[in-house]
């Protein structure tokens, strides 16, 4: 089967890729947050705050008691920076699931009703700009044979399907612009709770420390809201 038998077909990719748009929307997870240089300060700025309440100028001059603090201090602005990155990924992934995280359910509603709209719409506006013989009125996907279906789909030139996958295209552009403003809005509202401190967090015993290798130990969230 040569290439331009399969062009018909294109559009079935860019149907199932708009249906799991959900999905791949996780690879668009940055590895470090939209705010990155903000929220990594939030560990810097806690050490700082622990040297100069020591009056010390490096960490190896802290005692035990003062080591146990900085810890505790660390444990939290690590969390915090954890916090903000886990609600970004939250509408990253569903529109309005960050918002909802950081009790702020109107913005969040907006997101997720105004994605669910441009998903559902951009289905049925390249449905309806099928050709009509493959459209649910003149086939039954769930009775006709893969042999009939496939034939009709393949009795359509590629211009035929233009339309249906310009709109496809379209809207999972338009899908992941919004999915993109959902996890910063999402992200700056969990910067604002943890400012006014609506949410706060407890020190944990354990926490991230980079290694050469990975982390060398893990930590909970102890989050309070």
């Amino acid at each position: 089967m040569s290439m331009f038998r399969k062009a018909p077909f294109i559009i079935l990719v860019l149907i199932l890729a708009m249906a799991s748009s959900a999905l791949s929307a996780q690879t668009m997870v940055p590895k470090r947050s939209f705010h990155a240089n903000e929220d990594g300060n939030y560990i810097g700025q806690a050490l700082q705050l622990i040297l100069a309440q020591t009056g010390e100028k490096s960490l190896n001059t802290l005692t035990g008691a003062e080591i146990r603090k900085a810890l505790d201090v660390v444990s939290v602005a690590r969390q915090q920076q954890a916090y903000v990155s886990h609600s970004e990924m939250a509408s990253l992934f569903v529109p309005g699931a960050g918002q909802f995280i950081n009790k702020a359910p109107a913005a969040g509603s907006l997101y997720l009703a105004g994605d669910l709209a441009i998903v559902a719409g951009t289905l049925v506006g390249a449905y309806f700009l099928l050709p009509a013989d493959l459209q649910f009125g003149s086939t039954n996907y769930f009775t006709e044979s893969f042999t009939n279906i496939e034939n009709k789909w393949m009795g359509h030139s590629f211009v035929d399907y233009l339309k249906p996958a310009a709109v496809m295209a379209a809207g999972m552009v338009v899908d992941h612009v919004i999915r993109h403003f959902a996890a910063e809005n999402a992200g700056d509202l969990a910067r604002e709770n943890i400012k006014a401190k609506k949410v706060t967090f407890r020190p944990e015993p354990f926490m991230v420390i980079p290694g050469p290798r990975g982390p060398m130990m893990g930590f909970g969230m102890g989050m309070r809201f």
